[in-house]
């Protein structure tokens, strides 16, 4: 018996997309700090490298957020301190979202991915203080859904991915209480509420309602409607505030955003 056109579509088409995505955006802010100097961050007068003002353009910030760039709660997952920030993310991304894939099929992949971050993003905001960039939100949305794959669907799971997975699990926890390093639990635990919940949601491999199956196609759209929303909104804002020569903080005054002044 041969395979169905779906049958035969690729399972990691959207995990590599959004991987390819977030090494673009690295690559790109990294091009923003190669053009900036270090500036002076106004809490405590400490010199941010290149790279940490870059980061403030598309952080998330809880004022600026409250102010209406709300575009920063997904901004900000596609944004990394490094290329060790990134790549813990994209070990979690290649490891979990392929397998993702072949239950929710790319457009699952996608809505769960875009939704955990911005849930991620939006219990940061609501808990915790201080700018943060990351996938790591959207990461654990994955690990979210898989735990729905598994355990709501009954699908099977590799072992190996599960103990492949463990490491990232306790790593990202036990640093994000340890003081100094920052990590976001907040962000996480946001993430892997949502990934989960929109998986639960969502139809299973080709069957389900009628209205789930067009519901996952409006969410998909809806997804890369704020994908596209965010990554304008940044350009324009780095645009705007830098084609004069000014800084993140001539454009935002510390003071007003929480940062001390």
């Amino acid at each position: 018996m041969s395979a169905t056109p779906a049958e035969r579509e690729p399972r990691w088409m959207a995990s590599a997309g959004i991987a390819a995505s977030l090494i673009v955006a690295h690559l790109g802010a990294l091009s923003l700090a190669s053009r900036m100097e270090g500036e002076v961050a106004m809490a405590g007068g400490a010199v941010m490298t290149g790279l940490e003002a870059a980061l403030l353009f598309g952080a998330k910030i809880d004022a600026l957020v409250w102010r209406g760039e709300v575009w920063r709660l997904l901004s900000s997952s596609w944004l990394h301190q490094g290329w060790l920030h990134l790549g813990f993310n994209l070990f979690a991304l290649g490891l979990v979202g392929p397998r993702v894939e072949r239950s929710v099929k790319g457009r699952g992949v996608l809505l769960v991915f875009v939704g955990s971050a911005l849930g991620g993003a939006l219990m940061s905001a609501l808990v915790t203080d201080g700018p943060s960039v990351g996938a790591s939100g959207a990461a654990f949305g994955l690990v979210g859904a898989l735990a729905v794959i598994r355990v709501v669907w009954r699908e099977e799971v590799h072992g190996a991915l599960a103990a492949m997975l463990l490491p990232w699990l306790v790593l990202n926890v036990v640093w994000g209480l340890m003081p100094g390093l920052h990590l976001d639990n907040a962000a996480h635990a946001g993430g892997a509420l949502v990934g989960g919940l929109l998986t639960a949601a969502l139809p299973s491999g080709e069957g389900g309602p009628g209205w789930r199956r067009a519901a996952l196609n409006g969410g998909a759209w809806v997804a890369a409607a704020w994908v596209l929303y965010a990554a304008v909104s940044l350009a324009r804002q780095v645009a705007i505030c830098s084609a004069s020569g000014a800084t993140f903080y001539q454009c935002h005054p510390p003071a007003a955003l929480g940062l001390g002044g």
